[in-house]
């Protein structure tokens, strides 16, 4: 057994930087004492003392207590881990204290950092999590089926600064019930096979990830989701795919290269979708299947085929103080009645803006390249019977006169004042 010495600087560390996490309320009246493991330990006595480490991780959580932590020494543990007590569970060195199996996590507050997980299993994957209020930080997560699999209604737990890459499946996903106020903050999500974060339930947070070269980089179902800061790019098709979901804040995220839509919405409503960065990918922003009553806000939308396209019975969607530029045609519309296109600057697109059977569009106050005293015309189509198409055209009646310089703190009555009047 190779002789390790600990510091008491680097224990008093973990144990008030790791276990104090408010934010997945660590138990206050739990024992707070050190067990543990080292792989080297082959010839006994296992009694969990840093002088006679256990040789299994399993072994000494299953002679743990509440609150204990359970510290392990870099090596490869060929075994399949399972966290059934509120305990903290800490690796020496993420990149050299390998799991090899996975981790099944079935009590409340427990705290997981420091591992390399990998191997998985298809079924269970890299961390298989049936609880709440748990914390997994600072792990890579590889080789496995779902990197973490949040399972049966799991909430209140926190996912963050992980490296979660290769996987079999997705990222981050959930797993039969809905997942509910968790926190995803800090990972590199990429390279899994299917989406990086699939997830179904109500008042999540997703923030600051790098979601990269998944299939899909987010994929929601849900409500009150709060999607921010993230940098999602170069994925296969949608950067992020809303479905069936309501109410949700997307703001502030590049969305960068994805290979379909940077940004789609299905049978979604009431979605506030501001301040994002589109560029590059195939389509900007799409809303499709009665995507209705979303604002669209403050949004930097370029060089793709459509900047926004609306189909499918999109109505009644608030289109405002967004930048259009570069992009082949910046604004479609298709079969979508009573959106308000107010206070937007199309710059340098092939085509700034275009329809197809949309009735009662409101266009108001939009910067069209240049400034313009006349009304501004915009053209579309009439199509009957799915054949004839005869020309029409709409009017913004009153476009800018220069450029628009955007005030987000401006008064949004204005806008909703338009909207009331016009449906």
């Amino acid at each position: 057994m190779k002789i390790r010495i600990v510091s008491l600087a680097v224990c008093v560390m973990f144990l008030t930087g790791f276990v104090n996490a408010s934010s997945v309320g660590i138990c206050s009246t739990c024992e707070n004492s050190i067990i543990y493991v080292d792989d080297d330990n082959t010839g006994g006595p296992w009694e969990g003392t840093i002088e006679h480490p256990y040789q299994y991780i399993q072994d000494a959580i299953d002679n743990a207590s509440k609150g204990n932590t359970v510290f392990v020494f870099a090596g490869i543990y060929n075994e399949k881990v399972r966290v059934n007590k509120t305990i903290n569970l800490a690796g020496e060195d993420r990149n050299i204290t390998i799991i090899d199996e996975g981790i099944r996590v079935d009590a409340y507050y427990v705290n997981i950092t420091g591992f390399t997980v990998q191997n998985g299993s298809w079924k269970s994957g890299g961390f298989y999590v049936i609880s709440s209020y748990c914390k997994i930080s600072g792990n890579i997560i590889t080789n496995c089926g779902d990197g973490i699999a949040l399972v049966e209604y799991t909430s209140f737990n926190v996912i963050s600064g992980n490296i979660i890459i290769d996987n079999c499946r997705n990222g981050i996903n959930n797993w039969f019930g809905l997942s509910n106020n968790n926190i995803i903050k800090g990972n590199i999500i990429t390279n899994n096979w299917y989406t990086g974060i699939s997830l179904s339930g109500e008042n999540n947070n997703i923030s600051d990830n790098l979601i990269s070269k998944n299939d899909v980089g987010i994929n929601i179902r849900g409500s009150n989701i709060k999607i921010y800061e993230n940098n999602i790019r170069n994925n296969k098709r949608e950067g992020i795919n809303l479905v069936s979901s309501d109410g949700n804040y997307l703001f502030k995220n590049y969305i960068n290269n994805n290979g379909c839509e940077g940004l789609i919405l299905e049978n979604s409503y009431n979605n506030i979708i501001s301040g994002n960065a589109v560029t590059n990918n195939k389509n900007g922003i799409s809303l499709t299947k009665n995507s209705n009553h979303n604002i669209i806000e403050f949004n930097t939308i370029s060089d793709q085929h459509y900047g926004i396209w609306t189909v499918l019975s999109s109505n009644n969607n608030l289109i405002s103080n967004n930048k259009f530029i570069k992009n082949n045609c910046g604004l479609y519309l298709s079969n979508s009645t009573k959106n308000n296109v107010s206070f937007n600057n199309f710059r340098k697109n092939i085509l700034n803006a275009f329809f197809i059977n949309c009735n009662k569009t409101l266009w108001y106050g939009n910067f069209w390249n240049r400034p313009r005293l006349l009304p501004k015309v915009i053209f579309g189509l009439k199509i009957f019977n799915g054949r004839l198409g005869i020309p029409c055209i709409n009017l913004d009646n009153h476009p800018a006169k220069k450029f628009i310089t955007y005030n987000k703190t401006r008064n949004n009555n204005i806008l909703f004042h338009l909207i009331k009047l016009t449906f």
